[in-house]
């Protein structure tokens, strides 16, 4: 006996495909019924004329940067736990923030620590290739000299050398063995490298001339005194020490190294400080509340602000885009990226998505 419903169902069907055909029309004969200008859809997608294409082209930029900055937008409202920006809108962001320029950093991506450098949406080019590391780039004010450290000499003495912004140069600035020589810091009129050194047992902050031919120690003192950075008229340098005995905070000194002055005070790590452009504000790092996070104050060590606040540590912060932006390194994502935020913390956006460590970076004006 026949399923009925079977029979049923297949009717359905074969009159439904019967009333279709009876209705199907070409393609070729709704096209034959359009106006000339719009019958070939390949012409009508892809217009012939100068204005045309003009139009074409500019209702095509205006969707793109409409969802960029919708993108932004939207991720400017979320908490500042949010997750990081995807790269197409850091793209965007990066010109929000107006980042032109390089940015130099070290990274083991390589398989080792070496210096790298990139414009952003770019990707890096390496500058140092060597089985030792090499680590903590400084540019020099006109960019066209950078100072690291390397311990290619020998990997218990890490010592100051300089090379070109292209990686080309490569030679030893200061011969300090025994003894390590870190964290290199270019005077603003080129003259001077400010950095820290061990070489009579704690770390002092030096300041050699741009040739290492000569070195002056302007700490003297049996603590330990590290990461030095200029101010922008070249007189004084902030710096930090655990002079205090309850751990590193950060100093201010004329560049001779008189009157120092304590700007921090507490007992946790205040450390990395770095002098904004316009000379008015200090960005540091701290472990004051448990994780490193960033934070700025003013030069007389007042209105200390927390800048960043997303679970994981953010370290080693440096001014760029004339003041209006800050960069650091972070392990918020589980490894450790470079970010840029603005200056008063807000909008983070990763710029570096390489497995290893990423850290270190210092901004550069000039393309």
């Amino acid at each position: 006996m026949p399923n009925n419903n079977y029979v049923s169902n297949d009717c359905v069907v074969r009159s439904q495909n019967r009333r279709l055909s009876e209705h199907r029309v070409s393609l070729g004969d709704v096209l034959h019924d359009l106006p000339g200008e719009v019958a070939n859809p390949i012409d009508y997608c892809n217009p012939r004329s100068p204005i045309q294409r003009f139009y074409f082209y500019l209702a095509k930029q205006c969707l793109l940067w409409t969802i960029g900055l919708a993108l932004i937008s939207y991720q400017a409202k979320q908490p500042k736990v949010a997750s990081v920006i995807p790269t197409p809108v850091s793209l965007i962001a990066t010109h929000w923030y107006n980042l032109e320029g390089r940015i130099a950093f070290h990274s083991d991506r390589g398989g080792n620590l070496d210096i790298y450098v990139m414009q952003v949406g770019n990707s890096a080019s390496r500058l140092t290739d060597h089985p030792a590391a090499d680590f903590e780039p400084a540019w020099s004010p006109d960019c066209s000299m950078i100072a690291y450290a390397s311990g290619r000499d020998d990997p218990r003495n890490f010592e100051l050398y300089v090379m070109r912004n292209d990686g080309t140069g490569q030679r030893k600035l200061i011969d300090s063995q025994p003894g390590d020589e870190w964290a290199p810091s270019w005077s603003p009129n080129g003259k001077k490298i400010a950095y820290q050194s061990n070489r009579d047992g704690n770390f002092e902050i030096y300041i050699a001339d741009s040739e290492g031919t000569e070195r002056w120690n302007i700490t003297n003192h049996p603590a330990n005194d590290g990461a030095p950075s200029w101010s922008p008229d070249g007189s004084r340098l902030v710096f930090m020490s655990d002079r205090d005995g309850k751990g590193w905070e950060i100093y201010v000194m004329d560049a001779d190294g008189s009157s120092i002055a304590k700007l921090t005070d507490n007992t946790a790590d205040d450390m990395y400080p770095q002098w904004s452009p316009a000379g008015d504000k200090i960005v540091f790092q701290s472990n004051r509340d448990g994780e490193w996070k960033i934070y700025v104050m003013d030069i007389s060590g007042g209105n200390q602000t927390r800048l960043t606040h997303t679970p994981g540590d953010d370290v080693t912060p440096r001014w760029a885009s004339y003041g209006s932006a800050i960069l650091f390194s972070s392990s918020r994502s589980g490894d450790w990226e470079i970010y840029i935020m603005g200056s008063d913390g807000s909008n983070p956006i990763q710029l570096t998505y390489s497995p290893g460590i990423d850290k270190y970076p210092t901004w550069c004006p000039v393309e």
